[in-house]
């Protein structure tokens, strides 16, 4: 009969815990911590006497609550991070961020220009039409002392040889011609290419003497 009594006991101590640990908790202020507790992250956005206790006063029969008077909670922490010292180097990233953006918009328009540039060179070569008539003139003389030195009797293999290099020549004044340089570069490049049809000039011109030395002494 005592065990049966002793039984009984515990289950109704047990049970009477049990119904009081699951019980809300009624107080305003603890609850409120109990909920910053579980959601940590949220406490920077409540103001600085959130965790503080808040006492009424009646004024003239009015109940004012005056935030902040009552005695601290013992379970809050007030947040004493410096939130300025941390945004530091958030805006520091999103300054260095903002000038990386900007000087590569600033490097992808003037790439952008300059390929506009050299298209439009491309469509306005003047500088192929400045030298085209003097390259004309070469191109003419160096076919006459052609016809000269192959009318001679001269080599036909050295004839060859010169008409397949003023052949290669003028492919390369086409290349550049109808290529996306610069004005300056193409006009380098043609002074260039007119250089090397005056070594060609140079070369029949002299082809020719030496053929008609010959044949004067035949």
């Amino acid at each position: 009969m005592k065990r049966v009594l002793l039984f009984f006991s515990l289950m109704l101590i047990i049970g009477t815990s049990n119904v009081y640990s699951q019980m809300p908790v009624k107080d305003k202020g603890k609850w409120s911590v109990l909920n910053n507790m579980e959601f940590m992250d949220r406490v920077r956005l409540q103001p600085e006497w959130y965790h503080y206790w808040i006492w009424y006063k009646k004024v003239l029969g009015i109940k004012i609550p005056l935030p902040g008077l009552g005695l601290h909670d013992k379970y809050g922490k007030e947040d004493r991070r410096n939130f300025q010292l941390q945004e530091i180097p958030m805006m520091a990233a999103v300054e260095y961020n903002k000038s990386e953006t900007e000087k590569e918009g600033y490097n992808v328009d003037t790439i952008y220009r300059q390929e506009l540039f050299k298209f439009g060179d491309k469509e306005i070569d003047y500088q192929y039409t400045l030298t085209k008539n003097r390259r004309n003139d070469i191109l003419n003389d160096i076919n006459k002392k052609l016809v000269e030195y192959s009318s001679n009797g001269g080599n036909k293999e050295h004839v060859e040889v010169i008409t397949d290099e003023v052949t290669r020549i003028k492919k390369n004044i086409d290349i550049i011609h109808d290529s996306h340089m610069s004005n300056s570069k193409k006009r380098e490049a043609y002074l260039g290419f007119d250089k090397e049809l005056i070594e060609v000039l140079s070369l029949i011109t002299r082809l020719n003497n030496i053929n008609k030395t010959i044949m004067s002494h035949e």
